[in-house]
């Protein structure tokens, strides 16, 4: 959502309208006015209705765990459910008589909504079935309470505590009732040279104070996205099909405060670390207080090499010292 990808709008523009303009040659009236270029498209004013639409074709996530039933069971017929779209009380579920109780929609609209849905369902599972689109999707440790003392399997079931990790795990699950050949890849502590992250703010903080007050009592494993982009890559190449789950961060454990030292260690800077517990740190996701993910399983299935934490701390340092030099030579 909020990285930064060079041509990354134009993209999303052409893609979303490829998407509506099928579903509106299929009978499925969009917003969609008039693409102006790759980046601007010219959309109709409409009123939101606060409900989000969640259509499943097989047992998955919320509704395997919430019904007590195995997931990636085919259902004989998609189903449809709602949830009502309140950040305050994490996006409840609400049965149709309540969405009419609340107002948020007339009978009328809400049986529009229902039919809507189930055609949109059917053209794109036909259309990504047809096109033989394989999916990669991104997740996150979000997804677990940070509970367990050892590091989390993908059979652990999910628990988020914060709405960024209910909507995490919506988009997995929204992935396996799609039906499609798809690959989910947990992650964790993800930083690189590009962009905001810890190292970068770590680094920052560190030409202005001699002290920083870092939170230790969180544990996880500092993730060079590099790596994690050859992981990807790698799994990209090998045929895939159904739903399939991994845990991908480099390899060892740390507390954030761990980190920051090894970062301004291995920087050769003599800033100190002052550590802190989570309590004076307070933040509006509350995060996991283990973020330990186990990562046998892509191992395994993949042949893949997972760096040590510290070693991708290193390389990371590098290319940014790279990429500073580069830009100045530029300015």
């Amino acid at each position: 959502k909020k990285g930064t990808i060079t041509g990354k709008g134009a993209i999303n523009n052409q893609m979303s309208n490829f998407l509506m303009q099928m579903l509106e040659k299929n009978g499925v009236p969009t917003h969609v006015v008039e693409q102006l270029n790759e980046r601007d498209t010219v959309v109709k004013r409409v009123r939101i209705v606060p409900l989000e639409v969640i259509v499943r074709n097989v047992s998955a996530g919320s509704f395997a765990a919430r019904y007590g039933v195995g997931e990636g069971i085919p259902f004989d017929e998609p189903t449809v459910e709602f949830s009502y779209k309140n950040d305050a009380l994490n996006d409840p579920l609400i049965v149709p008589d309540h969405v009419l109780a609340l107002k948020l929609a007339t009978p009328e609209e809400l049986e529009r909504i229902r039919d809507y849905a189930l055609r949109i369902d059917a053209i794109l599972r036909a259309f990504w079935a047809e096109a033989g689109v394989r999916l990669i999707h991104i997740s996150t440790d979000y997804v677990f309470d940070g509970r367990s003392e050892a590091p989390y399997t993908e059979d652990d079931a999910p628990a988020p505590t914060s709405v960024y990790g209910v909507t995490k795990l919506a988009g997995e699950d929204a992935v396996r009732s799609a039906g499609c050949n798809a690959v989910v890849v947990r992650t964790a502590w993800l930083y690189s040279e590009f962009g905001r992250n810890f190292m970068k703010t770590m680094l920052s903080l560190a030409a202005s104070h001699d002290t920083v007050r870092v939170v230790c009592d969180q544990r996880g494993t500092p993730t060079y996205a590099s790596d994690l982009a050859a992981a990807l890559l790698t799994i990209a190449g090998v045929p895939f099909t159904g739903f399939n789950l991994y845990h991908y961060t480099n390899e060892g454990v740390c507390t954030w405060a761990d980190f920051a030292a090894a970062i301004f260690r291995m920087a050769g800077l003599d800033t100190q670390v002052i550590p802190i517990p989570t309590s004076e740190y307070p933040t509006p996701a509350s995060r996991p207080a283990s973020s330990w993910l186990d990562k046998s399983r892509i191992r395994q299935a993949f042949g893949i090499d997972i760096p040590q934490w510290e070693d991708g701390l290193q390389r990371a340092l590098r290319a940014l010292q790279l990429l500073e030099l580069s830009q100045k030579d530029q300015a």
